[in-house]
């Protein structure tokens, strides 16, 4: 019962951290996502020492990353002839954020699971 109460104020940290990222992007009107701020705010956390109790509810929601991308990349498959007619500039920018995106991801799983 203990281990499931931790995993679940882990989880509400995590949402917390986003939310007061957005929070913050809406005050200080950022070109950033709050989700990203919050990210931020987290690895603080971690690299202090004050967010090691929140790791295995870390690891577990990067274990669910693949489920998390899946949809979008069925939505670009679906919708590939709309998205050809935006020309290459649109599919650059998919392509660019679809890297970035694992980049990041996989930097984040390789940053949590030290």
């Amino acid at each position: 019962m203990r281990r499931t109460a931790g995993f679940i104020a882990s989880i509400v940290l995590l949402f917390l951290l986003a939310r007061i990222g957005d929070a913050a992007v809406a005050a200080f009107a950022l070109p950033v996502p709050g989700a990203g701020v919050g990210l931020a705010a987290y690895l603080v956390l971690l690299a202090t020492g004050l967010g090691e109790g929140s790791i295995p509810a870390a690891r577990g929601l990067a274990g669910l990353l693949g489920a998390l991308i899946v949809p979008p990349l069925v939505g670009v498959a679906t919708f590939a002839p709309v998205l050809a007619a935006g020309g290459w500039r649109l599919a650059a920018a998919l392509v660019a954020g679809v890297v970035v995106t694992g980049v990041v991801t996989a930097a984040t799983v390789r940053f949590t699971a030290r």
